[in-house]
């Protein structure tokens, strides 16, 4: 047998099958045509020889790989030029492979790893492309004006060695690699991508189905949905390096690639695990001005709870159970909570149990779970050490939908706590633990959907609690906790404005009476009657002592601390003694802005208006876009003597503020001096009001006390005094210039605030 090196080229037409089905005679008209025209001339004419048929294909011997190169780019390009306009499932395509390697022929034929080798690489090769060894490729890549793609290695059928191939790009300025969108779309990028999403969509679809069912951790969910992302990036990788077709080689680089991707995924879900789920990114708050003062008891911080159920209608439930949760854990002594208002900021956001203590203070984290299912209950819990990072406790309870059974897991929880911890029942307190506060499940159920309302604060938000209760308290009307806390929904829709005096504080006075008859040892009862003494009657003392007795009925109340604060700073007129409140409010509600705002308020009415300043700073950073934020650290600085900063925040706060907000920017004026400027907000506040908007009295009289217009501000301060109740806040500094009117002194007597009034 006679062997020699050759250059050989295989040619095959695309879709041969699928034509011939179609339409025989054509197929085998066009075919013929070509093999007997343009191919047949072509490679003659590149000293080519056609050493077999093989029906839809050729193979064809050349003598220099140059030549079969050549041939080929010209019978591909010949061939693109035929059939621009020929349908695609009409259009006639061929593939085309050369290798350069040893033959051995026998009879005119050719066979050998040569001849397998060019054949292989056809069935590799594009409809209308040409694809060459790596052999090849070294005979031509600096004879010949083509571009040249690497594909790297190739497996080949019955051959041990893989095969380095080469894509021939017919752009004479192409350079070694194809276009990124090429790539992409030859090694199919893209439509690996497709299957994946889909694939990964059911996936995490099953997923929840399942871990619905069998109440999986939330991080385990996470971790899934993590792992999938993960999984993205590996099908990526995979699609590059195995997108084409033929099988590849796993190389070192795609392996090391691989492993990395693995390793940061299960670390990824580590990290989720030992996070143990929802936290917030306001996490570090340390360094804003805030100080949390330290207590001697152990600190707990109770997340609000993650609502597991199907649908999305029960978030409702599960927030009620964790405020009925810091309702029974507030009875424990020994025990010190995080308030419901500062652990919400910490919903739905990805801070570790750390950061959470840390920015409140605590030592202790309870996180859980609810899941409401038809009448089923399910609720997990689980005690953390965030100092250490360490479960010290947890728990999962089943119950049906009775107020027995919830109220039974409530009193569970709430004493394994109390035995992780060390805390203690409060004498007399033993009887208030799981006792529901309705016989009615669904006037419960209500009094749950009204909490959840209050607490978004939105007028829309605050009369649909105000329904839900008056629904609850027709369902049970010795609901004592609904009456109560119904009294105080009207008393904030009066503050707000949403409600008219005379039609708010009725209804508080008559639900603070009902809830004391038939609950006086909840807090809500005695802070309905609070606001009866405060607000309706102006008995101050009687005030201070309910807030007393809130205190010693949930000792974690950031409510009665933060309402002491005001009674001290701005009713009695003992700024000391009020900031030590606002000391106690913080300890509880660490991160809220009501009680920064009290801070302030407590500072300026004592005068200390660059202390205020930087309260008001703060409440600033944290609300740029607020109006009134903006207008009250203006009017500080201003009071504080830094008229410069003033006259440059109210510069930019007056284009943008609304007619509501008039008196405000007056005020600024006049405490810089501009009595014009501040005159002529007080006309337009004034023309507001005539056109229908709202500017309480109160308002107005410190707006025309600040220009001096005297008659003007006590006819508007009287006017609040008729018609807004209680205007405890007499000894505000903006009523220092009209302080020693008669007409004031006789308000000063009748109100009867606690104390000397304030110097004029």
């Amino acid at each position: 047998m006679e062997r020699r090196l050759a250059a050989i080229f295989a040619l095959d037409m695309v879709g041969y099958s699928r034509l011939m089905e179609s339409d025989e005679v054509d197929t085998l008209s066009r075919h013929k045509s070509l093999r007997q025209g343009l191919i047949g001339a072509t490679i003659a004419s590149h000293n080519g020889r056609v050493v077999k048929s093989t029906g839809d294909g050729l193979l064809v011997e050349f003598a220099s790989a140059v030549g079969a190169v050549e041939c080929a780019v010209e019978i591909q390009r010949d061939m693109a030029s035929r059939t621009p306009d020929v349908p695609v499932e009409r259009r006639i395509q061929f593939r085309i492979g050369i290798n350069v390697g040893d033959v051995v022929v026998e009879d005119g034929d050719i066979h050998g790893d040569g001849v397998n080798v060019a054949a292989r690489i056809e069935s590799l090769a594009d409809p209308g492309g040409i694809f060459i060894s790596g052999s090849a490729h070294h005979q031509v890549r600096n004879k010949v004006k083509l571009g040249f793609e690497d594909l790297g290695l190739h497996e080949v059928k019955n051959l041990a060695l893989p095969v380095h191939v080469f894509r021939v790009l017919l752009d004479p300025a192409a350079s070694g690699t194809a276009p990124g969108r090429r790539s992409f779309k030859q090694r199919k990028v893209v439509q690996w991508t497709a299957a994946y999403f889909a694939a990964a969509w059911l996936s995490l679809e099953l997923f929840d189905l399942v871990a619905e069912q069998f109440m999986w951790p939330i991080w385990v969910r996470q971790g899934a949905t993590v792992v999938l992302l993960f999984g993205l990036v590996v099908t990526l990788v995979l699609a590059w390096y195995h997108g084409e077709r033929g099988r590849q080689r796993v190389g070192a680089a795609e392996m090391a690639l691989l492993a990395t991707l693995l390793a940061l995924a299960g670390g990824s879900v580590w990290m989720l695990k030992g996070r143990s789920d929802p936290a917030n990114s306001q996490a570090s708050m340390a360094g804003d001005g805030r100080s949390v003062v330290p207590t001697a008891e152990p600190v707990l911080a109770v997340l609000p709870f993650t609502d597991l159920s199907p649908g999305s209608d029960q978030a409702y439930f599960a927030d009620g159970l964790h405020e009925e949760l810091l309702h029974q854990l507030s009875i424990l002594r020994g025990l010190h909570l995080n308030s419901r208002t500062s652990v919400d900021h910490f919903r739905g956001s990805p801070a570790t149990v750390r950061a959470i203590a840390d920015s409140l203070g605590a030592r202790y984290v309870l996180e859980g779970s609810v899941r409401r299912a038809g009448d089923s209950v399910r609720v997990t819990v689980q005690l953390i050490d965030a100092v250490v990072d360490e479960h010290i406790w947890s728990e999962t309870y089943d119950a049906r939908l009775s107020l027995d059974e919830i109220f039974a897991v409530q009193t569970r929880i709430a004493e394994g706590v109390a035995g992780s911890l060390g805390g203690t029942l409060a004498a007399g307190a033993s009887g208030r633990l799981g006792r529901a506060p309705t016989s009615s499940l669904d006037a419960y159920n209500l009094y749950l959907r009204a909490l959840y309302h209050s607490h978004r604060f939105t007028a829309e938000d605050l009369e649909a609690a105000a329904v839900e209760l008056e629904r609850a308290v027709t369902l049970d009307p010795e609901f004592g906790r609904a009456h109560g806390l119904l009294g105080l929904t009207y008393v904030v829709l009066r503050n707000l404005g949403i409600r008219s005096t005379e039609e708010a504080f009725p209804i508080v006075r008559r639900q603070a009476e009902i809830a004391m008859r038939l609950a006086p040892d909840e807090p809500e009862s005695r802070m309905a009657q609070t606001a009866v003494y405060w607000t309706l009657e102006w008995d101050w003392e009687a005030a201070r002592q309910e807030l007393e007795r809130v205190l010693e009925l949930d000792p974690n109340s950031s409510f009665a601390p933060w309402a002491l604060a005001e009674w001290y700073g701005v009713i009695a007129g003992d700024t000391e003694q009020g900031l030590r409140k606002i000391a106690d409010a913080r300890r509880v509600d660490p991160l809220s802005p009501l009680v920064d705002a009290m801070e302030a308020w407590v500072l300026q009415v004592g005068r200390r208006y660059a202390e205020s300043a930087e309260v008001r700073e703060r409440l600033h950073r944290a609300q740029p876009g607020n109006p009134l934020t903006t207008l009250e650290l203006a009017n500080m600085l201003a009071a504080a003597g830094r008229h410069d900063e003033a006259a440059a925040l109210l510069a930019e706060a007056v284009p943008n503020v609304e007619d509501g907000f008039r008196v405000n920017v007056a005020m600024v004026y006049a405490e810089l001096g501009e009595i014009e400027l501040a005159r002529d907000q007080m006309a337009r506040a004034l023309a507001f009001l005539e056109s229908g908007g709202e500017i309480t009295a109160s308002t107005l009289s410190f707006g025309f006390a600040a220009i001096g217009e005297t008659e003007a501000a006590l006819d508007w301060l009287e006017r609040s005094f008729r018609e807004e109740g209680g205007i405890y806040w007499l000894r505000h500094p903006g009523f220092d210039p009209i302080r020693s009117e008669p007409r004031f002194q006789v308000l000063w007597d009748e109100v009867g605030l606690p104390g000397a009034q304030p110097p004029g």
